[in-house]
């Protein structure tokens, strides 16, 4: 989530945006559907601090992997209006993802009103996993996750990541997490990143 003005595009009016800093942002990635039906649901909250006047705010919030389904953002537990946007060519570079994952990307524009002080953004949303093989039969799915549009902000204080996959099943995920059964987790002082990579897979047969 970041201004919609940066490298020129005209996706939004920001206003403001470097002015209100994230104190913290807890970032939850749940893959434990995957098996099944493809689809992950994602889980992010901004902790916002507006040290001046209350501000209204036109940010976006872009997804790495297509058609966000279930979008929902609040702000202090209160919905927000949203609405798709199509993604401008002026994206900055360092917003995209590798071609081997990109699937398509959307734009999602969010209006905050902000008031004076400190207030949670909370943002939920399910999306598809990327879906392919390697050489070996495994299936593998991705999912991607954008950091870099946070770096908009007046300051960044933190990042804290949980990612959760299938019972069982391995993964590989940049920046690197710790992991605690099925869940994967990291807490960090800056941003990591400019996207957080999860490969996620059933454990590979052994080969004979």
């Amino acid at each position: 989530m970041g201004d919609p003005r940066i490298g020129g595009s005209v996706v939004g009016e920001g206003t403001g945006i470097r002015s209100v800093t994230i104190t913290r942002e807890e970032l939850t990635i749940d893959m434990r559907a995957v098996a099944e039906s493809s689809m992950v649901a994602v889980s992010a909250t901004y902790h916002l601090d507006n040290p001046g006047d209350a501000k209204q705010l036109d940010v976006v919030f872009v997804t790495g992997i297509g058609r966000a389904l279930d979008f929902v953002a609040t702000v202090d537990g209160k919905a927000l209006a949203t609405r798709p946007m199509p993604v401008p060519i002026e994206l900055p570079p360092h917003w995209m993802l590798p071609e081997y994952t990109r699937r398509g990307m959307e734009t999602v524009g969010i209006r905050l009103e902000i008031p004076t002080g400190r207030h949670d953004v909370a943002v939920t949303y399910k999306a598809p996993a990327v879906l392919y093989h390697r050489r070996e039969p495994t299936l593998r799915h991705q999912f991607p996750y954008i950091l870099a549009p946070a770096r908009t902000w007046g300051g960044f204080g933190g990042l804290d990541i949980t990612v959760l996959v299938p019972a069982g099943w391995d993964a590989e995920i940049t920046p690197p997490l710790k992991r605690a059964g099925d869940r994967f987790i990291g807490s960090f002082s800056s941003i990591p990143a400019d996207s957080v990579l999860i490969e996620a897979h059933a454990p590979e047969a052994p080969t004979v």
